[in-house]
């Protein structure tokens, strides 16, 4: 009974809403910029992330403006099943609502080379059982691939100011088959508190930056 109510504490903790302050970088010279203002003393980690998205074939999420991901993280070969919905993106703050699980490596893969809801059905979890019960019941509809980019993501600390404190800032480089783009993305209960923080530093060091205007998959 503890273990049970262990797993379910867990699945409590990973459904969650995120809130994060999302700022585009304009270019690969605001991209170094950035990093040479924060520093490497203030360099946590870096992940090598493989993102790979999928939507059924009418178009279920995008209707309840939602996402389905599978991110590989290539230093560690974790695999993560992400479900987001009711995204709303707005003076560069988006919250979402977003829950997730680990799955097995190599069923995803198999679903990431061949998408369809067969390879789906061996993934295992809440997520991907909520999925299937939400999006995945009608016979009719089957799951398709919307393709997949990397992202090198470098993970800093960073001085929200007295009213926050310190905060995680991951600063992005994502390769797209169009080209090549840079984002700030920090997490945040208070997101105009360290957007305020955020923005004066990058107005400090001479930085170009815009308020997102799209997630990573529009």
């Amino acid at each position: 009974e503890r273990e049970r109510e262990a797993l379910r504490e867990r699945e409590r903790e990973r459904d969650m809403t995120e809130i994060e302050v999302k700022l585009r970088l304009v270019d690969a010279e605001a991209y170094a910029a950035t990093r040479r203002a924060l520093g490497d003393d203030s360099l946590l980690t870096v992940h090598e992330q493989r993102n790979s998205f999928f939507e059924t074939t009418r178009g279920d999420l995008a209707r309840v403006r939602g996402a389905l991901r599978i991110r590989i993280y290539g230093e560690s070969s974790r695999c993560v099943l992400t479900l987001k919905e009711g995204t709303e993106l707005r003076d560069g703050v988006m919250v979402t609502g977003e829950r997730e699980d680990d799955v097995d490596l190599d069923a995803a893969r198999r679903l990431i080379d061949e998408p369809c809801k067969a390879h789906f059905a061996a993934l295992e979890g809440a997520v991907a059982e909520s999925v299937r019960a939400s999006f995945l019941s009608d016979p009719d509809v089957e799951l398709v691939g919307l393709g997949t980019f990397d992202n090198v993501r470098e993970v800093y600390r960073f001085d929200a100011g007295e009213a926050v404190g310190m905060v995680h800032l991951e600063l992005d480089r994502t390769e797209y088959a169009f080209g090549t783009a840079y984002a700030i993305e920090i997490e945040s209960t208070s997101p105009d508190d360290v957007k305020r923080a955020l923005t004066a530093s990058l107005d400090e060091n001479g930085i170009a930056y815009a308020d997102s205007k799209r997630t990573k998959l529009e």
